[in-house]
């Protein structure tokens, strides 16, 4: 199931069907807006797992073979299929679980 942590604001984790629904829509939208073997190729798999505010996602990269694979990245109005992961990505975390014991406690 997702959650909403109400000590931050508006930081929160999807759900499944979330997930599914948010990346999905971020790979269509780069899609459209390039040729499809340019919009993947060296990009990487990410899913979107989460936000914070209105213009940061939250994506954790699950591609083998990406420098990243495993990171959980913060998105700042951006996303892997349109700017690739080095631009705009930024690494705040080399897990899921790091993540969550970092940004996922009360302050």
């Amino acid at each position: 199931g997702g959650w909403k942590w109400p000590y931050r604001l508006e930081w929160q984790l999807f759900d499944a069907h979330t997930v599914a629904k948010a990346t999905s829509g971020d790979v269509a939208l780069s899609l459209n807006e390039e040729e499809p073997d340019r919009a993947l190729a060296n990009r990487g798999l990410c899913l979107r797992i989460g936000s914070w505010s209105d213009k940061h996602d939250y994506l954790i990269c699950c591609d083998r073979h990406h420098n990243y694979f495993e990171y959980v990245l913060n998105a700042h109005d951006s996303n892997p299929w349109s700017d690739s992961m080095d631009f705009g990505c930024n690494p705040v975390a080399n897990s899921f679980l790091a993540w969550l014991r970092t940004y996922g406690r009360p302050r």
